[in-house]
């Protein structure tokens, strides 16, 4: 789903979820899900830029996995964040709800490296965007 590069996106997203339910995970608790594709959404518009999609794939096997790409080539950070802080919890709700995440970075040539990988080019240089990603047993 393309979405705008706007906040009120989260809530596409959450509908987006909400219209491709997957049966097979099932279960009326759709908050966990609905939480972190807000946050990997709203990361994307105030940190990414466009284009800025949002897909969801429901696995028999291993739960579902949530993608968020956007524009820009800098992968999601960690911070330290006094309490009262208004943002930068992000990618910490991400690690906390999820079974795990990662980012995948698209190269101009087609192909795609995640974060960590040893093969591939190293950095983001001649990268034109990236995908977070994350999986949910639900």
């Amino acid at each position: 789903m393309l979405l705008p590069p706007e906040l009120a996106s989260g809530r596409l997203a959450r509908a987006f979820i909400d219209d491709h339910w997957c049966i097979t995970h099932g279960g009326d608790d759709r908050q966990p899900v609905h939480l972190l594709a807000t946050e990997l959404v709203t990361n994307a518009v105030r940190h990414g830029g466009p284009p800025i999609t949002l897909s969801m794939e429901c696995r028999d096997w291993d739960g579902l996995l949530l993608s968020v790409s956007d524009g820009s080539n800098d992968p999601p950070e960690h911070m330290d964040v006094e309490g009262r802080a208004l943002g930068g919890r992000g990618v910490r709700l991400v690690d906390l709800l999820s079974a795990d995440w990662g980012v995948e970075h698209h190269h101009v040539d087609g192909t795609h490296t995640r974060v960590g990988d040893t093969q591939g080019t190293q950095g983001t240089q001649g990268t034109q965007g990236k995908t977070v990603w994350c999986r949910l047993l639900t």
